[in-house]
């Protein structure tokens, strides 16, 4: 076995152990005094009361609690906080026996987090999380499917943009409110270049040019060896990371097929052709220093960087992805739906996840923008940056990190493959080594 095959099989073991450890903190329950709630008719037709005045389509909820309660929330610093305080005061106007309390819980943090404080009466009711966590939370009991609080409340998500009802949907069940969206594609220095290629060929040419006229600067960077960011290589429109409907993981990752490798020796090619830079040196913090300094022309990176280069480029563009070598559209890549889950702990999952509910309606969609100048989950809020005007379009070709818990096992047996065919390696025995190693341990 080889030395590559060994480190993904400890990592893999290691990600296999720990989702144990979790499954076996599962239960237990709060010792908080459940309230009286009003049970839901089964269709939860007698759940809905009017269109609350001030609100496009949002109708008041008629089966909550009368008693005065206050719901916890999670969720992370420097702009989604003050959303949530802000909505939970709106929220409250409409149910004043409702009140809203904002903890800092950061999302990254949230998965791990409830699991040791939801069985401890410690955790929140509502909670924010990347919907890539949905399956191993769902499989270790942390959050509540919505069909099982009330059908109106998966009926609402089921209303929301496919790729938001697809990113949050696991056997069968809806699992979440989406509230943001991500992807990433390409930003531009209009100083450095007038535009960005549509198809990758183009690209190439392009950047030869722009790197044997400046020296020291490169046309593009993006951090290639990175599991996320560069997974579009190995897709197609046809082609996505456990099949079209994200969940065919029992036949592997998807990617062990001829169209996958042969765009992944060009993704290869381009470390020769225009960046000969190792992947080590192609971190984040590298890749954001040298195009906010000027010294690149063009950057691959997400929607949550519009802000920060925005201030720092005066004259910022952005295009969708080029198209790859016998594509005909923008690069399919991930995207990332931002989450609210209720807590299978929670005794109020009926108020949390009417707030949950409230923070996607067509208002709280528009306030969520403006404060946080992230994408939002729906697609009628008014958007007035062009820059990411630029990623609704790149979202067209995305689709969601698939929700099944096995994506912690493609997080672990790709970590080093990108890397190491940008690094030289053979392209199509990295892929189909960690193909096999992720069915060997997905079969378990």
């Amino acid at each position: 076995m080889g030395i590559m095959k060994r480190k993904i099989m400890a990592m893999a073991l290691a990600t296999t152990m720990a989702a144990s450890m979790l499954v076996g903190c599962g239960g237990g329950g709060s010792d908080v005094e459940a309230v009286t709630t009003k049970a839901p008719s089964a269709d939860g037709e007698a759940s809905i009361g009017g269109v609350v005045e001030g609100y496009e389509s949002y109708t008041k909820r008629t089966d909550l609690t009368q008693d005065e309660i206050k719901l916890t929330i999670w969720e992370s610093q420097d702009g989604p906080d003050e959303f949530v305080k802000q909505a939970g005061e709106k929220f409250s106007e409409i149910y004043p026996n409702i009140k809203i309390e904002y903890v800092n819980v950061e999302s990254t943090s949230a998965k791990d987090q409830i699991a040791n404080d939801g069985p401890a009466g410690l955790g929140p009711d509502l909670f924010a999380a990347a919907n890539d966590c949905t399956g191993t939370m769902a499989s270790t009991g942390s959050i509540q499917p919505l069909e099982e609080i009330n059908s109106t409340y998966a009926d609402a998500v089921k209303k929301m943009p496919e790729i938001c009802v697809s990113g949050v949907s696991y056997d069968s069940k809806t699992w979440g409110f989406p509230v943001a969206r991500e992807t990433y594609t390409v930003f531009y220095n209009k100083d450095l270049i007038d535009s960005v290629p549509t198809t990758w060929e183009e690209l190439v040419t392009v950047a030869k040019d722009f790197n044997s006229k400046n020296e020291g600067k490169y046309a593009l960077m993006w951090q290639a060896g990175n599991t996320y960011h560069s997974v579009f290589f190995l897709t197609s429109d046809t082609i996505k990371l456990f099949g079209p409907t994200l969940d065919d993981y029992a036949n592997g990752t998807g990617f062990n097929n001829e169209t996958s490798i042969a765009g992944a020796k060009f993704f290869q090619s381009l470390r020769k052709d225009i960046l000969d830079v190792d992947a080590g040196n192609l971190d984040e913090a590298t890749t954001v220093a040298y195009f906010e300094e000027g010294k690149c022309a063009m950057v691959i990176d997400g929607s949550w960087k519009i802000g920060a280069y925005e201030e720092a480029i005066p004259n910022l563009g952005a295009a969708t992805l080029p198209s790859l070598p016998g594509q005909s559209q923008p690069a399919s890549n991930f995207a990332g739906i931002r989450t609210m889950y209720v807590s299978a702990y929670s005794d109020y999952k009926n108020e949390a996840a009417a707030f949950g509910e409230f923070m996607m309606c067509k208002e709280m969609q528009q306030l969520r923008y403006e404060l946080t100048k992230t994408i939002p989950s729906r697609d009628d809020v008014e958007i007035d940056d062009e820059v990411m005007k630029v990623f609704l379009e790149q979202l067209k070709y995305s689709f969601a990190m698939p929700p099944v818990p096995q994506i912690a096992q493609y997080w672990t047996c790709f970590n080093s493959v990108y890397t190491n065919m940008w690094n030289g390696e053979d392209c199509e025995s990295q892929i189909s080594e960690a193909d096999e190693i992720f069915k060997t341990f997905t079969a378990q």
